[in-house]
């Protein structure tokens, strides 16, 4: 049998030893996977919360703080509460000079395109979503063809930007191709 207490232990005693916040990070994410240990939101917020407050590597910090949004605009472990959820995720974007948190981008675009949390502004979910597609092209972001739906959607409709089906067409293969070759992996 797993001893869940030991693991948590033993990785606090690295973090402890090493002050830094990945190994918060990784528990909160062991915790808030549920897949090595048993699914805890509580303790999930705890760790991820605690990554945040040691703030020694910045990376994990926004991870941290994409994760909680993520969970704030779930309910998951908390109250459904939009408007912190959309704080997470801005305050990930606040000092990303590497424009690497296109998750962010992402879910900011899907709150102000619905205005959850914050005023709808189509305008502004089409320039994040077109955000999130060019820094996330390429990379391993499972999402990627969600957003290219959403762009594709946003050109279909004219939401926050002039309606151009052809446009919108080639988002929609994109996405169909990006979910096509994800599905052959």
């Amino acid at each position: 049998t797993k001893d869940y207490g030991k693991v948590e232990e033993w990785y606090q005693k690295a973090a402890d030893h090493c002050e830094i916040n990945e190994y918060e990070y990784e528990l909160a994410n062991l915790y808030y996977d549920g897949d090595e240990m048993p699914q805890n939101y509580t303790k999930a917020i705890e760790y991820y919360t605690k990554a945040i407050e040691i703030g020694k590597d910045k990376d994990y910090v926004r991870y941290s703080q994409i994760q909680l949004g993520k969970m704030y605009r779930n309910g998951e472990g908390v109250t459904k509460d939009d408007k912190k959820a959309f704080e997470y995720f801005t305050k990930a974007l606040e000092h990303d000079e590497y424009d690497e948190f296109f998750e962010a981008q992402h879910f900011l675009g899907v709150m102000y395109k619905n205005g959850e949390g914050v005023p709808k502004n189509n305008k502004k979910a089409f320039e994040l979503f077109t955000k999130s597609v060019d820094e996330g092209e390429g990379s391993e972001y499972e999402n990627l063809s969600e957003v290219q739906r959403l762009l594709g959607n946003m050109y279909h409709y004219g939401y926050g930007v002039k309606k151009d089906l052809k446009k919108a067409k080639e988002w929609y293969e994109k996405a169909a191709n990006d979910e096509f070759e994800d599905g052959e992996e």
